[in-house]
């Protein structure tokens, strides 16, 4: 492994290579990509497999948007519907009014109280962020640093954080965003991601990107 002194870090790609380093430092860095894992036990096997394969770092993407994910971050958050979606310009009212409205409707049962459920619940098993969550934690227990990027994983990572704060430290961001529920969602983690790309794509682009970072401060 290269040292910061051999490489004169700074800024973000100090920050990455220290993150990096107080997670795995004994241990050569393999990374396992989990891609759109379609249920809670979809991806606890993922992340099991991946590790029991030798994966000591798992990049996470769910490349969706949902407005069960806003509602997600915004009911965690405390942030109302319109403060976890924008309106780009190329976006029209009635589509923005309409998206915010699905927000609320989600927000709305996720606040009505349910018999056997903890407070807050906002579980079912496909639900995405709830299948996000479960990567997180699954790969949290086994001790294993995660870099994950989107809406759907945000979302879950909140949850997750919520269930147990000390996983967190397993996980980071790939990325900055533009996306405002993104951006909530890290002030809720109290994370400073990887690199500041500022994106607004749920794709996979930021943690390749990030990856070829850490190939350059840390090679293999």
């Amino acid at each position: 492994m290269a040292s910061e002194s051999d490489l004169d870090l700074s800024g973000d790609l100090l920050a990455l290579h220290d993150w990096w380093i107080e997670r795995s430092p004994e241990r050569q860095r393999s990374t396992a990509w989990i891609v759109d894992p379609t249920s809670r036990e979809d991806a606890v096997e993922h992340v099991n497999r991946a590790v029991d394969s030798g994966a000591t770092l798992i990049a996470l993407n769910i490349g969706r948007s949902s407005a069960n994910a806003r509602a997600t971050i915004a009911f965690i958050a405390g942030i109302p519907a319109t403060g976890v979606i924008d309106q780009p310009l190329d976006m029209t009212d009635e589509s923005w009014m309409r998206q915010v409205a699905d927000i609320r409707d989600e927000l709305a049962v996720m606040r009505q109280p349910t018999i056997g459920a903890d407070d807050g619940d906002v579980s079912e098993n496909k639900v995405d962020a709830t299948v996000a969550s479960a990567a997180l934690l699954a790969a949290a227990s086994r001790e294993t640093a995660v870099l994950f990027d989107g809406l759907v994983c945000h979302a879950g990572a909140v949850v997750a954080a919520r269930e147990d704060p000390g996983a967190a430290w397993w996980w980071k961001p790939a990325t900055s965003s533009q996306d405002p529920a993104i951006q909530a969602a890290q002030d809720e983690l109290r994370t400073t991601p990887a690199a500041h790309f500022g994106t607004r794509s749920n794709g996979a682009a930021a943690i390749a990107g990030v990856l070829a970072l850490l190939d350059v401060i840390d090679p293999i």
